[in-house]
């Protein structure tokens, strides 16, 4: 099933409704003894599969998918059917990044059970949860913050970050509260989050860590500008921000490579050069990231290995029996793969934004 959709693509609209009914029936039946990993796995890509080719650009479709599966995924969660966590958590955020602000009540109703922490402590779950919390952030931040989660939110990136298997998806969510939620509404935890990184920076670091927290530190200073993310960085350790830029940032920037990452660390060096003083009168180390920044742009306008944009495949499914056996480990659904936009996206154009700001050699 999952295959001929994918053949028939957009033409499948038509007789979504029809299939995705008949799909939701199943995932009640198999609901009583999931048992057949393989059959679970393509009849959930079958669903995604649905959103993916009809749901796009088509409202009613969406709210119809919803109406559809909605009873069958609230079974799945009230009757802790395990197995089938990751896949739900996938494709409801499928549904949520298809939609425009603000959320249906329904969405915000679901949102704070999913911060329970019993579903964060199977670590099966944890991909596809954070992916479906950077749809919430991405598309209700106002809805989280006045709602009061954001300690609860907070609290996962706590969790993530002290796992050296999971450090990474709490920098996703992180990189989300940063980019979509205003400042004010987390000011105030970031003495304590800032003082987290530093020891973990500190006490057990990891090449995977350091490139996650220069995406972070990078993310920070584009958004909120390199002057406000030097006194709000002040306030951890006074100084700490030319320190970070050259013992952390200057030494590890060849480690961010490709995509939309070495786009928001050029534009953030960038800014830093031009509009942090404090940099500015350092003119030694001033000058060593002028010219790494430069070596960047050196590279991507040559089309240097790993530099080039990347590309968001059309994937092959895969032999999903032979890639694993049973449990209710995350397998992620190719055809719910998370779309790609760009970071910050109020830098419209990486290359002019950068020529601009960058100073001449």
């Amino acid at each position: 099933v999952t295959r001929v959709i994918g053949f028939i693509g957009n033409g499948i609209t038509p007789v979504a409704p029809a299939a995705l009914q008949q799909l939701a029936a199943m995932l009640m039946e198999v609901c009583k003894n999931p048992r057949n990993p393989g059959f679970n796995h393509y009849l959930f890509e079958s669903v995604a599969a649905l959103i993916r080719y009809a749901g796009c650009n088509n409202m009613a479709m969406v709210e119809t998918f919803e109406a559809l599966l909605f009873p069958g995924f609230n079974h799945v969660l009230q009757q802790d059917v395990q197995e089938f966590h990751p896949y739900v958590f996938q494709i409801f955020a499928q549904l949520i990044e298809l939609r425009a602000p603000p959320l249906p009540p329904v969405y915000l109703q679901i949102f704070p059970p999913l911060l329970h922490p019993q579903f964060w402590e199977r670590s099966g779950n944890v991909p596809a949860l954070v992916r479906l919390l950077q749809a919430y952030l991405t598309k209700a931040p106002g809805e989280v913050v006045q709602g009061g989660h954001m300690t609860a939110v907070l609290g996962v990136f706590q969790k993530l970050l002290s796992s050296k298997a999971h450090d990474h998806e709490g920098f996703h969510v992180l990189n989300a509260i940063v980019e979509h939620v205003p400042l004010p509404a987390y000011e105030q935890y970031l003495p304590t989050l800032f003082s987290l990184l530093f020891q973990r920076l500190q006490a057990s670091r990891t090449t995977k860590y350091v490139r996650c927290f220069l995406v972070f530190l990078s993310t920070f200073i584009a958004k909120l500008g390199p002057q406000a993310a030097q006194g709000l960085l002040d306030k951890v350790q006074p100084g700490i921000m030319l320190m970070l830029v050259q013992q952390v940032w200057l030494p590890n920037m060849a480690q961010v490579e490709g995509g939309e990452e070495e786009r928001v660390m050029l534009v953030a060096a960038a800014k830093c050069l031009a509009e942090l003083p404090a940099l500015q009168a350092n003119q030694q180390l001033w000058g060593a990231l002028k010219e790494e920044a430069y070596k960047r742009l050196d590279a991507k306008a040559g089309g240097g290995a790993g530099t080039g944009p990347v590309q968001q495949e059309d994937e092959e499914l895969p032999d999903f029996e032979e890639a694993q056996g049973y449990s209710a480990a995350y397998a992620r659904l190719a055809n719910a793969v998370r779309p790609q936009r760009p970071a910050l996206a109020e830098i419209a154009d990486p290359q002019q934004s950068l020529a601009a700001l960058l100073p001449p050699r």
